[in-house]
């Protein structure tokens, strides 16, 4: 994760010097050619002669000339034109305002798009699926396989490529690969996504959209070339479905910048990712569409991020879905909508049919200077979007039969290749069956109970056997042999009919009307209306009273008729009639088992109802009671009429008061005729094991539009396996469960019972699902994956509901939503919500990354380095050995935390910054290599507004899973530090709080959001705190009120007023500052932007408050509130007025008296208020203080020498008559003609490092022989180490340190032919300054020297005190890596077998080693320390990237070349890099042409001779 920048997009500079150059602003084009900009003037472009773009400039195929193509092609296209890719819209667009100079000409459109998440012809497994094979490979597999597919469906001749409408469509995006990360396990669509981990699903985003883009082939010259747009989504934020399309998402700035935004950052810095879909909803208050997030999309981009709007989005910017409370809308009409959507860089594409009116309207826009937009705006927000077309090859030039020139991918087009691939391709299937293998994960496997035997019966039992549920998302699914069945289907086709007995296991009951104490009955045949009307004789029933009772989970159940086999209705109006009517494809093997057939390869869910308990045991059934958030009001109960009759009520259930006031009318008792499960004694007498399925199919209360109301699975569920478990165990059986379900679910139950041996999980796999179990199941492959989120134990751990989770300006209250719903799905913060594996405090019943598999695994000598720069990557390395008897393999996480962060607790507890998947045979073991990026443990420093790889000590863990680790070291990091918050300066709440505590964030102002996107800012204050209870509070980081006296802060509240306070280093200590809120009334005032928009919002109000006991430095302050519904914006402090320059105890340069003296003073203050004045007092007689020129000039007087040293008074008074002061000292002396003592020398030293001054005599007038010298220093600062005579024959023949700070030396001279008689340096005295990680000043002063000639004594006079600045710098990171890298030379051969390293690599890394020590032993800055660190770093690691790991020509890794190499050519000869599973045989390309020929055979064939 690196620093904020900008990749791609040209920047304003070039654009001023265009407009400098040319006066006009318009680059004049030659004939038949268009210019580029006035940077890259040299070059010119083609313009398309006759067909259907006529006249437009066309791209010349040269990657690094797009810049220099687009500016052409907008001087070309004009505002209409850059209006056309703002706006994003669809197909070949033809110009149609007056003013256009080339009304009347065409060009391509905006991007066209298609949804692809789960796969363009090949249906392969949900995304959470692909993500639990934790398989980089196949994932980029099945990229490759999409993107052939969809290329394809592609046209690329001229004219008819990007077409969205019509007959013949190229919809040229592909919206897949979801950067949608999930930290509430309820969101309805958690299998969209791949993990709750950013890091993860970074890695997942880039392979897959590597592989489908193409960007990851050479004949995209280096990710330019793209064969598919790959559109992630949705950006920036997309937590829930909770009231998705209105939401107000809450989330802090770490959790947006650190978990949020990241997972679609690997993508857009590689280019394999161009674009994304916005999310619906707001964030914190600001519409995702417009969100300042797309702005550092586009910072982060490689070839800039186009976006497009989720279905329809950008009319809820003017419809009524983002209301603030005030105002009903955000802005006010389309036009506003899309000036707003330029600021933001955010396309506006209509999401259907064919209006193409928002062209003109933006240009219009323009013209009008809505929100001030202007041309350049427009352009650089279209920019992106030209960018990808250009990549397409859409403005390439065209051969004579219109298909693009140097377009590498034109050859497989549809309209050009006559090799199309699709789900029929063989190759496509394999990879769509490996996917399903890879999807399964094993949770437990007790007494090696899997995998099955083939030959052994299987009672297969639970309706989810039988089913098979398509995801939303998923291609269609295809007619192909073993493809879309169910796992019934494929048990049965694995171990035959006769070993397999299937039962639903589902509960029977019939149910008894209180309203008048009868049982009711349905129809025969087709069914009739249920009418309560049988009373049983001794308890019997018939089959008209028995239902089957099928539980989804969620409190819906679906109920078949055992008289007719038909399911109960769900009517949606009043007084309908329920009968045992429906039906439902729901279970699909058909039921001659001799000849297996499926119904269908997709089950009907067939109708389902609500079913409420009561408290008198009794039951209430509501039809059409399910639906999200309300739905439950829109429902009725099952009433019993007086004529027994069942149907649904006269009106719907209406309000929360209806829904609690149940009559008998509406209640049923249930009696349990059979028990779920209960067929199970039956089948362990027969059957050798049981295959329980339990599970929650992904349309139940879920998927797009609906959040899960809870984790449970349904009661009979748990009840199925807890009582075939029992009955197999009974009989020494084992019970295997199998769960179905794409999202965690509650297993503690199940995982704990010592009846269940095994337990396995599927996500909805792809076309192959139910194959990919079988195989699992009966050892045809050992289960790899592992889970991608974290499994809760219970609910206890979500957060809880309250009125806040509903958005701002939504009038539903808590009482209107449906009371299934406990859980707060608005809070988007890991972090503050404590969920997910990096923060989580519950209990866990399937921690993240865990999984089984069918052998163990040891892990020995894990390596790391001691040290490490955060500019670099570095290796790390494990040993790990498959214990087991079977092929499989491992997954090895490595994870990372900070220790001693700046945060404290408020960090991840771990983070995962690397994986590898393994494959290992029985007993293999090897040395796993990671390559770490520093960069993937950065923070989000919140008071510099960037990303920050903090500085120090980490530690690195390395295993099975987040809870199962194997080793862990520590390692130094040498990166930064989090900036200082100096609370003078003023600052925004929000984007520098830390950490949190029952908050929510609101929007600061519709005013402030338009002015920080007009300057581009993505931390550009838009958001305010608000608390939702007493005690919430946020935390600042290192923030210093230091001489702060009052404090401003910016608040208000909609509710009842309160006080915010301030506490330093921890919210128990007493406050020093209490901030009064008041209550805070509408503001109305018209956008300075946009004249016809009115804005209503809530005002806010500035507040002063005096400080008390305020902290001096850097402390972590908690701004805490004492009542709900206060917010916050700004503070600022007040500081009493304190001089910056000069510091306290400096010494001033000394003045003579009877001499001019002129001394210019460096003075600065901070705080208090300006404009400062200065004064000057203390001075000798004689010298004076000039405030105009801030110079102390004068003659000092005779006789001022006698109160010398004089104390120097500065003193500073601002605008209010407040001062502050420091006291320098002025030594006057006499010119007395007297030898001077006088010490010079280094003015700087480092902490920790040695320096030297000198000591010398002045105005020498005698034969000097011998010196006694006293020199004083501080003692705690400094150490003397000795002293050196500079001058030939005199000695230094005796010191001494006798007395505290101060050192006494002896001098003498060798014969009085060596006595001092001139004037000069005498003696170097060498000190060493004390370690300490603070800076410091050390004084030194001549306190005496007495001088001695053959004949007298006499005392020179002592020269001026000499100061010294030590400061600090940290080599410790550098000094660590030396020695590591030392030894790690030191350990290393050269040579040419396995192991050693490439000649002459060890002379590289010792001269790297040797510079490094120069800079270690000398006395750099923290910076040179750091580019020491990084480049021996580097050295290093491309040292331990030399290694011999395998000889030339053995591609079979056998460690040796042989004939066998030579067979695994010829068994892939022919194989080409645009073959799908390529990236597993690109290293037998041995001369790296992208085709394994008959060159490459000869070339085997002589490495084999020569070995």
């Amino acid at each position: 994760m690196n620093s904020l920048r900008t990749n791609w997009s040209k920047r304003a500079s070039a654009m001023v010097l265009a407009t400098a150059l040319f006066a006009g602003g318009v680059i004049p084009a030659l004939p038949g050619t268009a210019a580029a900009s006035a940077a890259d003037e040299s070059v010119t472009f083609k313009k398309q002669v006759g067909g259907i773009f006529d006249g437009m400039p066309l791209f010349d195929g040269i990657p690094a000339h797009l810049d220099a193509f687009v500016d052409a092609y907008y001087e070309y296209i004009g505002l209409e034109g850059a209006a056309l890719y703002a706006t994003g819209i669809r197909d070949n667009y033809t110009f149609v305002m007056d003013d256009n100079p080339i009304k009347g000409k065409t060009v391509p459109g905006g991007l066209s798009a298609a949804d692809n998440v789960y796969g363009v012809s090949t249906d392969f497994p949900a995304l959470v699926g692909l993500g639990q094979s934790w398989n980089k490979e196949l994932v980029t597999e099945v990229g490759q396989v999409m993107g052939s597919e969809k290329i394809s469906q592609l046209n690329v001749k001229q004219g008819t490529a990007n077409i969205h409408n019509g007959s013949n469509t190229s919809r040229s995006i592909a919206f897949t690969a979801l950067s949608d990360v999930r930290i509430n396990p309820l969101n309805g669509r958690f299998p969209e996504g791949y993990s709750e981990d950013p890091y993860l699903t970074a890695t997942m985003v880039d392979e897959m959209a590597a592989g489908l883009s193409g960007t990851n082939q050479t004949a995209s010259e280096d990710g330019f070339w793209i064969r598919a747009v790959v559109g992630t989504k949705h950006f920036s934020m997309y937590n829930a479905e909770w009231y998705r399309q209105s939401s107000s998402t809450s989330a802090g700035a770490r959790a947006i910048y650190e978990y949020q935004t990241p997972p679609a950052y690997k993508g857009l810095e590689s280019g394999s990712v161009s674009g994304i879909m916005t999310s619906f909803g707001r964030t914190n208050g600001v519409p995702n569409i417009i969100s300042p997030y797309l702005i550092l999309g586009n910072s982060l981009s490689r070839f800039g991020m186009y976006s497009s709007p989720d279905f329809n989005g950008e009319n809820h910017l003017f419809n009524t879905n983002f209301g603030n409370g005030y105002d009903t809308q955000y802005t006010v009409d389309r036009k506003h909508a899309l000036a707003l959507m330029v600021l933001a860089h955010s396309e506006s594409v209509r999401a259907s049919g064919t209006d193409k009116t928002d062209v003109v309207t933006l240009a219009g826009a323009v013209k009008e200077g809505v929100y001030g937009i202007t041309l350049k705006d427009v352009q650089e927000a279209g920019r992106p979007l030209v960018n990808q077309l250009v990549r397409m090859g859409i403005f390439n030039e065209v051969d004579a039969n219109g298909i693009p020139i140097n377009y590498p991918f034109a050859n497989q087009a549809k309209d050009v290749s006559t090799n199309l691939t699709s789900f029929s391709t063989p190759a496509h299937q394999e990879v769509a069956k490996q996917a399903a293998r890879e999807t399964v994960v094993l949770l437990k496997n007790t007494d090696g109970a899997l995998p099955l035997a083939k030959d052994k019966k299987a009672a297969v039992i639970g309706t989810y056997a039988d089913m098979r549920m398509r995801a939303q998302y998923a291609a269609s699914t295809p007619n192909l042999p073993d493809v879309g069945k169910t796992p019934l289907y494929e048990i049965l086709n694995t171990i035959g009919a006769s070993n397999v007995q299937f039962a639903t296991g589902n509960e029977v009951v019939a149910l008894k009307s209180k309203a008048n104490g009868k049982y009711v009955t349905a129809g025969a045949d087709a069914g009739t209306q249920l009418t309560a009307d049988y009373t049983p004789v001794n308890n019997e029933f018939t089959n008209a009273q028995l239902f089957e009772v099928y539980d989804w989970g969620q409190q819906a159940h679906s109920l078949a008729s055992k008289l007719n086999n038909r399911w109960l209705t769900a009517p949606t109006t009043n007084g309908a009639a329920v009968g045992n009517t429906a039906t439902a494809a729901l279970l699909l093997t058909g039921s001659d088992w001799s000849t297996l057939t499926s119904v269908s390869n997709n089950s009907t869910v067939p109708p389902k109802l609500r079913v409420e308990s009561n408290s008198d045991a009794s039951y209430s059934i509501v039809a059409n009671g399910l639906g999200f958030q309300t739905g439950i009001y829109n429902g009725r109960f099952l009433t019993t009429a007086a004529d027994g009759k069942v149907a649904t009520a006269a009106s719907t259930i209406g309000n929360i008061g209806n829904f609690n006031t149940r009559t008998d009318e509406v209640k049923f008792e249930k009696t349990v005729v059979k028990q779920a499960g209960a067929d199970a004694a039956a089948l362990a007498e027969t059957q050798d094991y049981a295959l329980v399925f339990v599970g929650g199919h992904p349309s139940n209360s879920a998927g797009e539009g609906n959040d899960r109301a809870d984790l449970y699975l349904g009661e009979n569920d748990y009840k199925l396996v807890k009582q075939v478990a029992a009955a197999f165990a009974a009989k020494n059986k084992k019970t295997i469960v199998v769960l179905a379900a794409s999202s965690p679910v509650i297993m503690g139950e199940i995982q704990n019972d010592p009846n269940v041996s095994a337990i396995v999980t599927q996500p909805y796999s792809g076309e192959y699902d139910a194959q990919g179990l079988a195989d699992v199941l009966y050892g045809d492959y050992a289960p790899t994956g592992r889970l991608t989120a974290t499994w809760y134990a219970d609910m206890s751990g979500l957060p809880a509901i309250d009125r806040y989770s509903i958005p701002e300006g939504n009038s539903t209250t808590l009482s209107q939503l449906d009371p299934r719903y406990t859980v707060d799905m608005n809070n988007a913060d890991p972090a503050q919500a404590k969920l997910t594996y990096m923060y989580t405090d519950s209990p866990v019943t399937y921690p993240f990354g865990y999984g089984l598999s069918y052998a163990e695994f040891t892990y020995k000598d894990f390596s790391a380095p001691s040290s490490a720069s955060s500019e670099s990557t570095f290796d790390v390395s494990v040993e790990i050995t498959n214990e087991g008897s079977v092929a499989t393999s491992e997954i090895v996480q490595l994870y990372a935390k900070k220790n001693g962060s700046a945060y404290g607790n408020e960090i991840a507890d771990k983070k995962l910054v690397g994986y590898e998947k393994v494959d290992l045979t029985a007993g293999e073991h090897k040395i796993v290599t990671l390559t770490v990026d520093p960069q993937d443990f950065a923070l989000w420093d919140v008071n510099k507004g960037d990303y920050v790889v903090e500085n120090g000590s980490y530690t690195l863990s390395v295993g099975h899973s987040s809870e199962d680790i194997r080793q862990s070291k520590d390692i130094t990091i040498a990166g930064g530090d989090i900036s200082a918050l100096h609370a003078s300066s003023g600052f925004n709440v929000f984007d520098h709080a830390f950490a949190s505590e029952g908050v929510v964030y609101r929007e600061a102002s519709k005013a402030r959001t338009v002015e920080s996107l007009r300057a581009d800012k993505v931390a550009g204050e838009y958001y305010t705190v608000m608390s939702k209870q007493q005690g919430s509070w946020v935390a600042l980081p290192k923030a210093d009120f230091t001489g702060a006296k009052s404090i401003v802060a910016r608040v208000a509240s909609n509710g009842n007023g309160g006080t915010i306070t301030l506490r330093a280093d921890s919210l128990s200590n007493a406050p020093f500052a209490t901030i009064e809120v008041p209550v805070t009334a509408k503001t109305t005032y018209t956008m300075p932007t946009a004249a016809n928009q009115t804005v209503n919002e809530l005002g806010y109000v500035e507040v002063e408050a005096a400080l008390s006991n305020v902290p001096s430095g850097q402390h972590k302050v908690f701004v805490v509130f004492d009542a709900p519904d206060l917010r916050i914006d700004s503070l600022k402090a007040e500081s009493a007025v304190a001089i910056t320059a000069p510091t306290a105890d400096a010494l001033l340069p000394s003045g003579i008296v009877g001499s001019a003296y002129d001394q210019q003073l460096v003075l600065s203050a901070s705080g208090g208020t300006e404009p400062y004045a200065w004064n000057v007092t203390g001075l000798p007689e004689g010298l004076s203080f000039d405030p105009a020129t801030s110079r102390i000039t004068g003659t000092p007087a005779a006789g001022a020498e006698t109160n010398s040293p004089y104390a120097v008074t500065i003193t500073v008074t601002d605008k209010n008559g407040e001062t502050s002061s420091v006291t320098n000292s002025l030594i006057v002396r006499v010119e007395s003609g007297n030898t001077q003592a006088t010490l010079a020398g280094e003015t700087e030293a480092q902490t920790g490092g040695a320096f030297s001054l000198t000591y010398g005599l002045n105005k020498v007038k005698t034969s000097v022989l011998a010196q006694d010298i006293e020199i004083s220093y501080d003692p705690n600062a400094v150490e003397f180490v000795g002293a050196e005579s500079l001058v030939e024959g005199i000695s230094v023949v005796g010191t001494s340190t006798d007395a505290q700070g101060k050192v006494r030396i002896l001098l003498a001279s060798e014969g009085t032919d060596h006595a001092i008689t001139a004037d000069g340096n005498v003696v170097k005295l060498n000190w060493l300054a004390k370690p300490s990680n603070a800076a410091a000043v050390a004084t030194f002063r001549v306190e005496r020297a007495t001088l001695a000639d053959i004949s007298k004594e006499m005392t020179a006079d002592a020269g001026d005190p000499h100061q010294v600045q030590l400061v600090f710098i940290d080599k410790q990171a550098l000094t660590n890596l030396i020695a590591e890298a030392q030894a790690f030379h030191d350990a290393a051969v050269e040579g040419t077998k396995i192991g050693q390293y490439q000649a002459g690599s060890k002379a590289a890394l010792q001269a790297a080693i040797d510079a490094a020590a120069v800079v270690a032993g000398g006395k750099p800055t923290q910076q040179q320390v750091q580019e020491a660190v990084f480049a021996l770093n580097q050295a290093l690691q491309t040292f331990k990237s030399l290694v011999i790991t395998k000889l030339p020509g053995d591609v079979n890794g056998d460690t040796r070349v042989s004939v066998g190499d030579l067979a695994q050519l010829a068994a892939n000869y022919g194989m080409t890099s645009q073959d799908a599973g390529w990236s597993a045989v690109a290293h037998m390309d041995l001369n790296n042409d992208g085709v394994i020929d008959l060159l490459d055979l000869v070339m085997m064939a002589q490495k084999i001779l020569e070995a």
